[in-house]
């Protein structure tokens, strides 16, 4: 489902991360793309013996996304209705290391939720994510939503993250420190209509 929604935004050169069943889900994946997605290149990126999380991931393929400008970003494990043309039009109108994909959701606070100002601005994240300034009150005040592992990021973002080889999480080892020390980071909040559903 993820490769279809890049394939469908145009996104056809697409790195895959993968540790269980790695080998059996390259060559699955492999054979299945080339019959039906025609443009796509796949690269993979084997994990193991440890799993790397969001973040080791990202750092384990740094010297080959580095400079290639924004980076859009999917959890595999998750089938989302998403529209990801208008998640990049979102983070090319503003300044921001990164805009996540988050969902208004009345069940949000029993989630690791992400806190949302009225201007799309995130205030609080899992890992104690909040920029220089925001309040209690203002945490408190803004929307409570739930990420939906769909984001667009900076490059930049990467050297926030431990070195090669460290299990980290992007949210809490990247945009948690990142927020802290002043950085933007947006969401672009959809309501609670939009079909997700984390697989995992």
């Amino acid at each position: 489902h993820p490769l279809i929604q890049l394939y469908s935004a145009g996104c056809w050169d697409v790195h895959v991360n993968a540790f269980h069943h790695a080998e059996r889900m390259q060559v699955t994946l492999d054979a299945w793309v080339q019959r039906r997605l025609l443009r796509m290149k796949l690269r993979w990126s084997m994990e193991g013996p440890d799993i790397l999380g969001t973040g080791g991931a990202l750092r384990r393929i740094e010297d080959q996304i580095r400079g290639r400008g924004p980076i859009l970003l999917l959890n595999g494990d998750a089938i989302v209705g998403m529209d990801l043309p208008a998640l990049w039009a979102e983070h090319q109108r503003h300044d921001a290391v990164a805009t996540l994909l988050c969902v208004a959701h009345p069940e949000a606070h029993r989630y690791n939720n992400i806190r949302v100002a009225p201007d799309g601005r995130v205030l609080d994240t899992p890992g104690g994510g909040r920029p220089p300034g925001v309040t209690d009150e203002d945490v408190a005040a803004a929307q409570a939503t739930v990420f939906c592992g769909v984001h667009v990021i900076d490059p930049s973002v990467l050297e926030a993250l431990p070195p090669d080889g460290t299990e980290s999480c992007i949210v809490r080892q990247g945009y948690a420190p990142l927020l802290r020390a002043g950085a933007t980071v947006r969401a672009l909040v959809v309501g609670p209509e939009l079909f997700f559903h984390d697989v995992g």
